[in-house]
């Protein structure tokens, strides 16, 4: 019995075996039925599995990084890269194209009736030659001098002086009369001095006189100290910066207090053509003249 038992067993077990390895056919079980060597198998086959098609769903999770970013002290700080914040780049703008820049338009004063020139840098000192002249009622005396001038400002100038003057020889050869004079005047520029053009001005001032009469018959002189007080204008014309010339006129009388000798010597005819010293007798001047500016 026991033999029997274990010849089906193995014969099971080899069907079983068979038909799993078969491709024509899917088992899914079976036995054995029968006695001592012979027996009939039975195989069932399984049914064809049932197949659900479902569709596959795909979901993308995206993980988005936390950045932190702390600012400290001395710039910015990123944890998440763990390095300093990106600065952004400096933008390049082009510079403004460059404006040459334009120069005012000088201002020009009005034209004067003396001169179209405006008041200018003006130089300070200057030197000049005159002829001079002194009509007086009784008699002329002509000669020339020298004088020296500084500018203070446009307007305001001094002037230092020196001439020599003599009675007309040529009305009256047998005496004459010598006049030596030092004079200090202001001078006032209207509208200011002009580099170029005409140049008005006022002009006060003191003349210093030493009067000598000489009668040449007799060889007799004598001699006077007058101080007179000038007032007048003149006009100069500037040729260019260094070189001018200029006129005036002035009007001279000398002071009451001062000693009046009349002719001295001369008396009768030898006066004649020479003037007196008499303080209420005042004379005209005029002066003509160059000067040269440094």
């Amino acid at each position: 019995m026991k033999k029997s038992s274990l010849i089906a067993l193995i014969s099971f077990v080899s069907i079983s075996m068979f038909a799993v390895t078969s491709q024509a056919q899917v088992p899914c079980g079976g036995g054995i039925i029968g006695i001592g060597p012979f027996g009939i198998g039975v195989v069932i086959d399984c049914p064809p599995p049932i197949m659900v098609v479902r569709p596959r769903i795909v979901r993308r999770v995206i993980h988005r990084p936390r950045v932190v970013i702390v600012e400290r002290r001395g710039g910015c700080y990123d944890h998440y890269n763990n390095r300093p914040c990106q600065q952004p780049a400096p933008r390049y703008s082009r510079p403004a194209p460059a404006v040459a820049p334009v120069a005012a338009a000088p201002v020009v004063a009005a034209p004067s009736a003396l001169g179209n020139s405006p008041v200018q840098d003006f130089s300070r000192f200057s030197i000049g030659l005159f002829v001079d002249s002194s009509s007086y009622e009784d008699g002329g005396l002509a000669g020339t001098g020298v004088h020296a001038r500084y500018m203070f400002s446009p307007q305001l100038a001094i002037e230092a002086s020196g001439s020599v003057l003599s009675s007309c020889t040529n009305c009256n050869e047998y005496a004459s009369r010598v006049d030596s004079r030092f004079g200090i005047a202001g001078l006032w520029y209207l509208g200011g001095k002009r580099e170029a053009g005409m140049n008005l001005y006022l002009k006060g001032g003191i003349i210093f006189n030493n009067i000598v009469f000489s009668n040449d018959m007799t060889g007799e002189t004598t001699d006077v100290q007058q101080t007179n007080l000038e007032l007048g204008g003149g006009l100069e014309l500037k040729l260019s910066r260094s070189f001018g010339i200029y006129a005036e006129a002035t009007g001279m009388v000398a002071s009451e207090d001062d000693t009046s000798v009349e002719t001295g010597p001369l008396t009768g005819n030898l006066s004649r053509g020479i003037p007196s010293s008499t303080n209420a007798n005042g004379a005209f001047n005029f002066r003509a003249g160059i000067t040269y500016h440094f």
